[in-house]
């Protein structure tokens, strides 16, 4: 049978051990709600069942307004939502502290990534990520000075 690889999106047989196309291992599949940041694996259940809890309307907002906020906007979320997002928070200290201490924004591309992979097993590697659009704006604004 032919399943969706969770990382490419590619037709690959359920029996190979990894993606022919980009060689994501298929074998950890089985694992519910774990996943793979920067080499650690993590058991996100509390994060899917709050995320589970919340209405299909608090749903896209929560990725609308994530995704808008790791774009480098402000963005006001409701109270169940936020209260999705501080589990990231919490679970990898992921905060937002200052401008040389900003890693909040590794948990809203956490949060995406981790949606768009519809909660399956995947690799987050934080060192993978780009630099946040916020802290590129500020970088590129001292450097004018």
């Amino acid at each position: 049978m032919l399943i969706k690889c969770p990382e490419c999106g590619k037709d690959v047989s359920d029996k190979a051990p990894a993606c022919i196309h980009c060689g994501f291992p298929l074998n950890n599949l089985h694992k519910k709600n774990i996943c793979l940041v920067d080499g650690t694996e993590y058991d996100m259940t509390e994060f899917v069942d709050s995320y589970m809890k919340l209405t299909d309307a608090e749903k896209r907002e929560l990725y609308e307004k994530t995704l808008s906020r790791y774009n480098g906007n402000t963005e006001v979320t409701s109270h169940n939502t936020t209260q999705v997002i501080r589990k990231i928070n919490e679970q990898f200290n992921w905060w937002y502290h200052s401008k040389e201490n900003d890693k909040g924004y590794l948990a809203e591309k956490f949060t995406l990534d981790y949606i768009d992979h519809n909660f399956q097993y995947f690799e987050f590697n934080t060192a993978d990520i780009q630099i946040h659009p916020k802290q590129f704006v500020v970088q590129n604004a001292d450097q004018r000075r």
